[in-house]
């Protein structure tokens, strides 16, 4: 009986160890495959991230740690900003010019109302010459001008009366508009300054008062006087700077010639504005350097200062520097009696 219960306590020992070691197995089976799954997660990360270091473009050396996306954002950030940062052309408006003229002196205004141009003075005074010759009327371009046809400034603008506007062209002009326009050209002068009739300006007593020529023009314009800026441009065609007419010109089919001196006067007066001012009166991305012209309208008013001297003198003063020119003159005015109506048209407003 003793020998038995020997035998069944070794069997179920033995049992226990052979349990025992299978439990070990299958432990050292589940840590073998645990740590095969974790080499196997380790490689593969390992892996891809060499893979994605790998296909990275390599940054350049920069002094900020800026990443490349937000580097590109600064990038554009700073065009913008470049953009911005351009010089505009300034703002100015009518008001600004307005204030401008009233606190100048006189010799600044008579040199903003001054134009020396004698292309144009050529035009004013053959649209005057015809005016006068057939009446009350209106111009508009021939479109010959800066053309190889147009041998004369008669050539570059063609005329029309009131009476044929409305017949041909079904268009009634009112006609105290133009009344109105003659008080405006009796202040208009030409004369000399380089050479024979190149220069128009305003007669100085209606410069006296800015705020009076201001209302003529303003008529003159029909309403739109110093509305926007005139810039200059550059012509590449034409090798030279070109100052741009009033819009309100621009869209005018039929003017009077009162019209055609107050938009070449307000382009003056819009430069003369911009350089007292040290204004850019360029038109917008332009990049060649403008200069303003030099003028010799300074010398016009040499005339104020040669008046008051001459009324300051006394008679036997006055013939001792005149001498025997009032002969001189008197013999030319007898002269000139002799010549044709259209040589001495100018004499009765364009003085």
């Amino acid at each position: 009986m003793s020998q038995l219960t020997t035998l069944s306590l070794s069997l179920s020992l033995s049992l226990s160890l052979s349990l025992s070691l299978s439990l070990s197995l299958s432990l050292s089976l589940s840590l073998s495959l645990s740590l095969s799954i974790s080499l196997s997660i380790y490689l593969s990360l390992r892996w891809h991230t060499h893979s994605i270091s790998s296909l990275e473009i390599p940054h350049p050396p920069l002094r900020s740690n800026i990443s490349l996306p937000l580097l590109r954002m600064g990038k554009s950030k700073t065009k913008k900003q470049q953009r911005q940062a351009r010089p505009r052309p300034p703002t100015a408006t009518k008001r600004d010019v307005c204030a401008w003229l009233y606190s100048v002196p006189l010799e600044k205004r008579v040199r903003a109302f001054t134009v020396e141009d004698r292309h144009f003075v050529q035009l004013v005074l053959y649209m005057y010459n015809t005016k006068r010759s057939d009446g009350q009327g209106l111009f508009y371009e021939s479109g010959l001008a800066n053309t190889i046809l147009a041998n004369d400034v008669s050539d570059e603008l063609c005329f029309v009366t009131l009476n044929v506007l409305l017949r041909d062209h079904n268009c009634s002009y009112p006609e105290q508009l133009l009344q109105r326009d003659l008080e405006f050209e009796k202040a208009v002068r030409l004369c000399d300054t380089k050479e024979f009739l190149d220069t128009l300006n305003i007669a100085t007593q209606r410069l006296l008062d800015p705020r009076s020529i201001l209302r003529f023009l303003e008529h003159a314009s029909r309403g739109s006087f110093l509305s926007t800026p005139c810039r200059v441009r550059w012509e590449a065609n034409r090798r030279k700077w070109v100052w741009e007419q009033p819009r309100w010109f621009t869209g005018m089919g039929f003017y009077s010639l009162a019209t055609f001196v107050a938009q070449r006067l307000e382009v003056g007066l819009w430069q003369s504005f911009f350089e007292e001012n040290s204004l850019d009166p360029r038109v917008p991305r332009t990049r060649r350097t403008f200069v303003f012209p030099s003028s010799s309208s300074h010398a016009l008013l040499s005339k104020l200062h040669l008046t008051q001297f001459w009324r300051s003198l006394t008679t036997a003063e006055r013939l001792k520097i005149v001498g025997n020119v009032g002969s001189m003159v008197n013999g030319v005015l007898c002269s000139l009696s002799h010549c044709s109506e259209s040589t001495t048209a100018t004499d009765v407003i364009f003085a």
